[in-house]
């Protein structure tokens, strides 16, 4: 009897025909097909596990973010241009303003440099092996944690101002200042050695799942939490 040789059933990709050379390893989806055959789903897969619509969907979210960012430099503007008791400006404001928009520039950096999503035929790229991806991962990073921490800030002045009476000092905006900045770097530094990021969602790079809990994303959670308790 002739012996048969079975490969992959499309859309599959025999494995063994990519070998790791690059690009985010455990992005690949694979399995055993049978003795000695294994197969995978082609990069990207949000084209075959998520509607037809979705990418279209996807892009069009991400437009918003630029008229999204035009407000926040006008914003920033009326706060340089106009007078305090006009424009009410204020550090926890203007600290808040920055985080979204590093939060913002990290979805509009892929309008402007369309990034190639994968390394190879089953393998995504990551910040190791796409510069868009480095950037827009770290700025998602940054901007979320920053965000999140200048309103937890805002959160406790206004706390201490309507619980404890505390009026303005000179000490608090350097501490909101340091803590503000500070804590999202310090994060932004252990996540991105520790946990990475690459294309999993999109155009934007986000935290791979191995230890984004503990290295980041919990982190994020927590400080929202603690936010809103106060």
């Amino acid at each position: 009897m002739a012996n048969l040789t079975i490969g992959c059933p499309a859309p599959f990709i025999d494995l063994s025909d990519y070998p790791y050379t690059g690009g985010f390893l455990d992005g690949r989806f694979c399995g055993p097909f049978s003795a000695g055959l294994s197969c995978c789903l082609p990069c990207p897969l949000e084209q075959w596990i998520y509607p037809d619509t979705f990418e279209g969907n996807v892009s069009i979210a991400y437009w918003f973010n630029v008229p999204a960012l035009i407000c926040q430099v006008i914003l920033l503007l009326s706060f340089a241009v106009l007078p305090s008791e006009k424009s009410h400006r204020h550090y926890l404001s203007v600290g808040l303003c920055v985080s979204l928009m590093l939060l913002e520039l990290s979805f509009i950096v892929p309008l402007g440099t369309k990034p190639n999503h994968c390394y190879d035929a089953i393998t995504p790229n990551d910040m190791h092996s796409d510069a868009s991806c480095a950037w827009s991962g770290a700025l998602l990073e940054a901007g979320a944690m920053a965000g999140t921490v200048w309103i937890l800030l805002r959160s406790l002045w206004t706390h201490l101002r309507v619980c404890f009476d505390m009026q303005h000092t000179s000490v608090y905006p350097w501490i909101a200042h340091a803590i503000g900045w500070g804590i999202p770097a310090l994060f932004l530094a252990i996540s991105l050695p520790i946990t990475g990021v690459s294309y999993r969602l999109g155009s934007t790079c986000v935290p791979n799942q191995q230890n984004a809990f503990v290295t980041w994303f919990g982190w994020l959670i927590a400080f929202g939490c603690l936010a809103a308790l106060i």
